[in-house]
């Protein structure tokens, strides 16, 4: 099987994984499980292959995030800061705007993720 088969494979059933709710931990040990097929690791070599590559400071950053969105769901932080906002700002004329780019700023600076940080406070203001 050809090389771009088999990673078009994986891609799906790793898509498919994530669709059906697999925890994220067990997709990318599928995915780097596949991967490993793919790029012909010996056995030898494999632990410090997956040390080098995991090693890789921009790789933290993706588990990272998931960790803090979660735990920023989980302890009902973003909504208290959306609430904060707009007890500063409700009161002026268009002090809902104001107050979302406030949370927006808020959240952006503790998460560091702009398309978390924009997905989280449009799903908690689109209700108000």
């Amino acid at each position: 099987m050809a090389d771009g088969t088999l990673v078009a494979l994986i891609s799906l059933a790793v898509t498919f994984l994530f669709i059906i709710g697999v925890p994220i931990f067990l997709v990318i040990g599928f995915w780097v499980a596949g991967v490993s097929l793919v790029i012909d690791v010996t056995l030898a070599n494999l632990g410090v292959t997956l040390f080098e590559g995991l090693s890789f400071f921009g790789l933290l950053a993706l588990p990272l995030f998931i960790m803090t969105g979660d735990l920023i769901n989980a302890a009902g932080i973003a909504k208290r800061l959306s609430d904060f906002a707009y007890s500063c700002l409700g009161f002026v004329r268009g002090g809902l705007g104001m107050a979302s780019i406030g949370a927006c700023g808020m959240f952006a600076a503790i998460s560091g993720s702009n398309s978390g940080t924009t997905a989280t406070i449009g799903s908690i203001m689109h209700p108000e």
